[in-house]
């Protein structure tokens, strides 16, 4: 009788410990070294170049986005992807502490998206876009005036890949303004 009760005893021991090595397991596996970079002052203007050359621009006048020179108006969820895209940045990890290799990922001048965010005219931040990932759902970027390569989370290439016409708001016909 005493020895079914060491077994039960010991089984029940073997079981907690292989249970709180699981839980421990779970708790330390949802830990991610993700982290967020966020500007501090509100954006009021991007402008988007590539190959050194301004590619698109939007700017808040009014309380309303425009595009363009001519401030033209804005599709308002076109440019809030926009300025999301390069006001919060999920950083997964530094890829490269800079140097000559920024053409493997995709950020040399030729090839990399560069975009400007300014508030009240001063610059905030300079995001500088790479190449995407096989998945599409990270890319590669560098930020102000770091070295550092980092490996961004979303597709921060495909919203700042625009064009004017694709940011100008078409204009409604006067039969639906009504």
């Amino acid at each position: 009788m005493k020895r079914l009760y060491t077994r039960k005893a010991v089984l029940l021991c073997s079981i907690a410990v292989l249970a709180a090595v699981y839980v421990l397991q779970l708790a330390l596996e949802n830990r991610t070294n993700v982290r967020t970079v966020f500007t501090e002052e509100s954006i009021d203007s991007v402008v988007i170049s590539r190959d050194g050359e301004p590619v698109v621009s939007v700017q808040m006048q009014d309380g309303k986005w425009t595009a363009g020179n001519q401030h033209l108006p804005a599709k308002e969820n076109r440019v809030n992807g926009i300025v999301n895209a390069v006001s919060e940045i999920k950083i997964l990890e530094t890829v490269h502490l800079g140097g000559t290799d920024a053409g493997r990922y995709g950020l040399n001048e030729e090839s990399s998206l560069k975009a400007e965010a300014f508030s009240g005219g001063k610059k905030v931040r300079t995001l500088s876009v790479g190449k995407s990932t096989a998945t599409g759902s990270q890319c590669y970027v560098q930020i102000d005036d770091d070295k550092k390569i980092y490996l961004a989370q979303g597709s921060l290439r495909s919203s700042l890949e625009v064009s004017e016409e694709d940011l100008i708001e078409e204009e409604k016909p006067e039969a639906e303004q009504e």
